[in-house]
C-alpha cells in the first residue's frame, strides 16, 4: 500500500516551469594581438589550418599568417524543487549560458619592414580570417540559440517528477543533453570555419598580395 500510495501522490505534482528560461549565447571578440618579431624561417615552422594552393611540389615561404581558435564554454543552471514527504522531486532548466571566444593573433615576418608595402598587403590579407571568424561565430550564436531552445521545448524545461534519490542523476543527464547540443554545433562551426578559411587562401588571393609590391619591400 505504500508504494502505491507514492505512485498516486507523485502523480498530483506538475514539473511545469512557469517561465522560460534565459539563454545566453555571446561571443568576446578580444583585441588582434599583432606578432612582429618572427622570421619567414620561423613562420614556415608554425603552419596554418589551410593548406598552399601552390601544391606538394612547389616550395613557398610564409610571410604571414593568422593563429587564433574559436573556442566554446557552456554553463547550465537547473534548480530543484522537493517534496520531501513525498521523495520526490522535479527538475528546471533555469538557465542556459553559452560563450563563444576569438583570440586572433596576425604574425607578419619581420623581413618585411613595419608599414612597409608587403607588411600592408599580408595585414590586409591576414585581416580577411579574422573577418571571417567573426562572421561565423555571429552566425552561430542564432544558429545555438534556436537548437538549444528547440530541443529542449521537446523535452521539456522542466522534467520529473522524480524520486529524490535519482535527482542528481537526471540532472547529470540534463547537463550532458544540453553539452552534447552545443558541441555538435561546435563541430559543424569548426568544419565550415576551416572551409570558408581555406577559401580565402586561394591561388589568386596569393597573387594578388604578391603582385601589389612587385619590388618585395
Amino acid at each position: 500500500m505504500v508504494a502505491g500510495y507514492f505512485h498516486l501522490a507523485s502523480a498530483d505534482i506538475k514539473c511545469q516551469l512557469k517561465l522560460t528560461p534565459r539563454i545566453d549565447i555571446t561571443a568576446s571578440d578580444t583585441s588582434i594581438v599583432h606578432d612582429h618579431t618572427k622570421s619567414q624561417q620561423e613562420l614556415d615552422g608554425m603552419g596554418t589550418d589551410t593548406k598552399s594552393p601552390y601544391g606538394k611540389g612547389v616550395r613557398t615561404h610564409v610571410g604571414g599568417l593568422m593563429s587564433g581558435e574559436v573556442g566554446i564554454s557552456q554553463k547550465i543552471r537547473i534548480m530543484e524543487e522537493t517534496y520531501p514527504t513525498l521523495n520526490a522531486g522535479c527538475l528546471y532548466v533555469d538557465s542556459v549560458s553559452v560563450q563563444i571566444n576569438i583570440k586572433p593573433t596576425i604574425y607578419i615576418a619581420r623581413d618585411f619592414a613595419k608599414g612597409g608595402c608587403m607588411y600592408n598587403a599580408i595585414m590586409e590579407h591576414e585581416k580577411k580570417h579574422i573577418e571571417v571568424d567573426r562572421e561565423i561565430v555571429n552566425r552561430y550564436k542564432t544558429r545555438i540559440r534556436r537548437g538549444l531552445e528547440e530541443s529542449f521545448r521537446r523535452i521539456g524545461y522542466g522534467q520529473g517528477p522524480f524520486t529524490k534519490g535519482r535527482l542528481p542523476a537526471e540532472k547529470k543527464r540534463i547537463q550532458e543533453y544540453a553539452q552534447s547540443i552545443v558541441q555538435g554545433y561546435s563541430e559543424q562551426m569548426s568544419e565550415e570555419r576551416r572551409r570558408l578559411q581555406q577559401a580565402v587562401d586561394t591561388l589568386e588571393e596569393y597573387n594578388r598580395v604578391n603582385a601589389k609590391c612587385p619590388g618585395r619591400s
